[in-house]
């Protein structure tokens, strides 16, 4: 095994994790005034639509990569198969500090594992993305996640489907909100270059679950969403929450402003609100 230590993973991991700091520190517009926060809602579309850790990691990284300094507290390691052969690729990040502390403040711990069964721009190919441990600000999060590479569309875009299966992420251990989604996920721009900056994204499909508060929601993709390096959050697009016992919450992302607001309708009644910091 080789044990890497690069800035450019680090670049690589904050893409599955860096939109949970919005639960602890951001809005907490809540019509119910329940546990459960819209801000959480939102924040879950974050961990399942954005890059998702090895989006730019290409085949000559993982081969030509050497042992580089980035901070005390993260570490990758890349497990070399027994055979000989390069794919499949499969390699841990890990947080070896309790006190290791992102460029978002965001302070992790535990490891996350991803296995790549070929170069991820190549059909047929598929990610599963484990947790071991993990947490950020204390609150842990768990489940497998999926991306299936199913090739280009008519426009000779670049598609995907992502799955969660048995996710969960847990504030502080006091409550834990589970879920599964399916996601159909469209390359618009980006493609040809090696850089993530420019990459965007359309995602469709819907995730359900049970919130903080144990009753059950879905949230359903009304409008494709709209992602672009810009922002933490769609650009565009709109999604529906619905949530046992309440009023239905209808969140519209703008027309493509690189921002951090959006509308929030509950029983006709419009609302501007602000999901997080600017990114």
């Amino acid at each position: 095994m080789k044990k890497l230590k690069t800035s450019f993973f680090i670049m690589s991991i904050l893409a599955i994790s860096f939109s949970f700091s919005s639960c602890d520190k951001n809005v907490t517009e809540n019509p119910s005034n329940d546990l459960t926060t819209v801000t959480d809602y939102t924040a879950l579309l974050g961990i399942l639509d954005l890059n998702d850790l090895d989006d730019a990691t290409t085949e000559i990284t993982l081969k030509s990569a050497t042992e580089l300094e980035f901070g005390p507290c993260f570490e990758v390691t890349v497990h070399e198969n027994d055979n000989g052969e390069f794919w499949p690729r499969s390699w841990t990040f890990a947080y070896t500090d309790e006190e290791c502390v992102d460029c978002f403040g965001n302070t992790k711990s535990g490891s996350v594992t991803v296995v790549l069964t070929d170069f991820w721009k190549n059909e047929g190919s598929s990610r599963t993305i484990t947790f071991e441990d993990f947490s950020i600000n204390g609150n842990k999060l768990e489940g497998t996640r999926t991306i299936l590479n199913t090739g280009f569309n008519d426009l000779q875009n670049l598609t995907f489907e992502r799955s969660s299966l048995d996710a969960s992420y847990s504030k502080a251990d006091t409550a834990t909100m589970t879920w599964e989604s399916n996601r159909t996920v469209e390359m618009i721009a980006g493609y040809e270059t090696f850089i993530a900056a420019d990459d965007e994204y359309m995602v469709g499909g819907g995730a359900s679950g049970v919130n903080f508060d144990g009753n059950s929601f879905t949230v359903t993709i009304t409008d494709d969403l709209h992602y672009k390096k810009c922002a933490r959050f769609p650009v565009s697009g709109s999604i529906t929450i619905e949530v046992e016992g309440e009023s239905s919450i209808y969140i519209n992302y703008g027309e493509g402003e690189c921002d951090n607001v959006a509308d929030m309708t509950v029983d006709d009644v419009t609302t501007e609100i602000t999901l997080g910091d600017y990114f």
